[in-house]
């Protein structure tokens, strides 16, 4: 693409240029026919000179031949020009350039004849002498005495001598006016630079402007013309640089709202093609907005209801429609309810629509867990209650009168009542855990370890000593940290305690407490009993669960004991392990967090 100036200049150029070709053409001409006009003049004049000076000699009653060409021959060395004498008959008697009586009858020559004809005596023609073989101006002069006509006097120049005064002449303007155009290129340079350097210099700096840098402002030049345009542009770069920085605060606003938001929202537009997705979304959809942009919905997510939910509103005609879909996953399922909207623009026209993900799995879940709490509570009252109102029934129906048979059935009654009472003891246990932990008015204090460790272990001294289960506890001596005493040996007892219920007789059990690392603690309570499957593992701290349910009640268990334990390891802010196999023993893990200071001392064996 050619710059201005080379747009400009080369027009400038061909019009300097045609100018001076016409100005020194039109120059050329007015010379020429200056230089005609003089010659013609100044031959008539030396006509005129001569036909005085030789008119005496002319009209004499002799002519005196020699007399005439010694005159003629004196003029023409004077003036340069040939001089030729003529009698009335056209005969020639003298001749500067050559020999008189050799030439020609000249009156039939053109300038003869003009002036014989003209009234003034004056004849002039331009043409080609044969005698010397040049072209040439004549001017010729009649000479007349008493009326009548005595000679004839002819002057002529060479055309040779004024053409070379022309050529000098044309040589001359030629160069002034070579030198007129390259002075008037030069100086077109020099007003196209100043004309371009301007718009050179806006070039820069609206490049600028495009390349971000709306703060430049374009400098003036004092020219009304472009300095007007420079204005319209630096008020335009102005507005366009606040309604920019408006767009990106409005922007980061938005995006610090959708990235601060739980709930997922993504934008699709009719095709069903991404152009939108908050954090929240990528997370609760597992996918990564930057490779996924502009792609279609389907590819991405592959869920059915969530496709369909959008269609409706993509192709329907409801502004809002809500659902609840699944998420299905190798880990868990994930539980949405979803809201799509349409998406319109400022002419009200459908371009997508907007989708806000609402993750409820944690709802469903505490929903399903309190429907199997429900269950499993009723379920667990109702055996006792079931054989507590039976064996009533049974004794007011006269059971009672045999009093071997009225002992037997007031002790059932007695161990049933004994474990309603231990399922609600646990049950208002684990509320009063979680109304404290929510309410946080538990107090934790800096505590020796072994100690708790040991009035667990003292409390369940009599079971112990009823299997015959020896206790191996290792803990160092100086091993502190802030915990609930209370809650912590609780929590211990109810390991024990389990550990006992399924460890054969005169077996042992390992208590282990030492230091992970600066920040956290465990305290590990290890059995040599029958083990655990795996797959009763994820679900062994849910409440009312069991893993052999007929066992578990033979043994007088509520169900209740290691969900109280997860429910005091998490008011520590701490977390529990299991692992076990099968007929090789289980292994609880408490982890608590300490901090640096709170940890000290090193491992014994008591």
């Amino acid at each position: 693409m050619k710059t201005m100036f080379w747009r400009v200049y080369p027009s400038y150029l061909v019009i300097i240029l045609l100018l001076s070709g016409g100005f020194s053409f039109y120059t050329v001409g007015i010379v020429n026919r200056f230089f005609e006009s003089w010659v013609n003049d100044d031959l008539f004049a030396r006509a005129h000179l001569v036909e005085k000076i030789l008119h005496s000699y002319l009209v004499e009653p002799k002519i005196d031949f020699d007399a005439i060409g010694t005159v003629c021959q004196d003029v023409s060395q004077r003036t340069g020009n040939r001089i030729t004498v003529m009698l009335s008959d056209g005969r020639v008697i003298a001749d500067t350039e050559s020999d008189a009586g050799k030439m020609e009858n000249h009156l039939g020559r053109p300038e003869v004849q003009q002036a014989l004809q003209s009234e003034d005596g004056f004849g002039i023609q331009n043409r080609f002498s044969k005698t010397i073989r040049a072209q040439m101006i004549y001017v010729a002069r009649t000479v007349e005495y008493n009326g009548e006509l005595a000679g004839i006097i002819r002057i002529s120049v060479p055309m040779t001598n004024l053409q070379k005064t022309l050529n000098r002449a044309y040589i001359e303007m030629l160069a002034g006016g070579l030198l007129v155009a390259v002075l008037s290129a030069l100086i077109g340079i020099g007003v196209s630079g100043r004309i371009s350097k301007p718009l050179r210099d806006m070039r820069r700096g609206v490049r600028l402007l495009a390349e971000g840098d709306l703060s430049h402002q374009l400098s003036t030049t004092g020219t009304r013309e472009i300095d007007a345009l420079i204005k319209m542009i630096n008020k335009m770069a102005r507005e366009l640089d606040e309604r920019i920085s408006i767009i990106k605060t409005q922007r980061n606003e938005q995006e610090a709202i959708l990235t601060s938001m739980a709930e997922g929202v993504l934008a699709v537009d009719n095709k069903s093609n991404l152009i939108m997705m908050n954090r929240a979304a990528e997370n609760l959809l597992g996918v990564s907005f930057n490779r996924t942009q502009g792609e279609s919905l389907e590819a991405v997510v592959r869920n059915i209801e969530l496709h369909n939910l959008v269609h409706k509103v993509l192709e329907g005609d409801e502004a809002l429609v809500e659902g609840e879909i699944t998420l299905w996953n190798y880990h868990k399922d994930k539980y949405m309810q979803v809201h799509a909207a349409a998406l319109a623009d400022n002419k009200g026209e459908k371009i997508g629509a907007l989708v806000v993900l609402n993750d409820i799995t944690r709802l469903r879940r505490l929903e399903n867990v309190r429907k199997d709490f429900v269950s499993n509570v009723s379920h667990e009252l109702k055996t006792p209650i079931t054989s507590i109102k039976g064996f009533v029934e049974t004794l007011l129906a006269g059971a009672s009168e045999n009093q071997q048979d009225a002992r037997r059935f007031l002790e059932i009654i007695s161990r049933q009542a004994d474990r309603l009472h231990a399922i609600t003891e646990d049950l208002l246990t684990l509320s009063e855990l979680e109304a404290q932990g929510d309410k946080s008015e538990l107090s934790f204090q800096h505590l020796s370890i072994r100690e708790i460790i040991r009035a667990a272990v003292d409390l369940c001294e009599l079971k112990l000593t009823h299997k015959g289960i020896q206790v191996e506890i290792t803990c160092g001596e100086g091993l502190a940290g802030p915990v609930n005493a209370h809650l912590l040996e609780q929590a211990l007892v109810n390991l024990i305690d389990n550990a006992v219920k399924y460890s054969e007789p005169h077996s042992m059990i390992e208590i282990k407490a030492e230091k992970v690392d600066d920040r956290e603690l465990v305290i590990t309570v290890h059995d040599h009993g029958c083990g655990i499957d795996q797959k009763h593992l994820p679900r062994l701290f849910e409440r009312f669960y069991r893993v052999d349910k007929a066992r578990s009640r033979e043994l007088g268990g509520t169900g209740l004991g290691l969900s109280i334990v997860k429910h005091i390891v998490q008011v520590h802010k701490g977390r529990i392990t299991v692992e076990s196999k099968l007929e090789q023993g289980t292994t609880f893990s408490i982890y608590l967090p300490m901090n640096g200071e709170g940890i000290s001392g090193g491992n014994g064996i008591a």
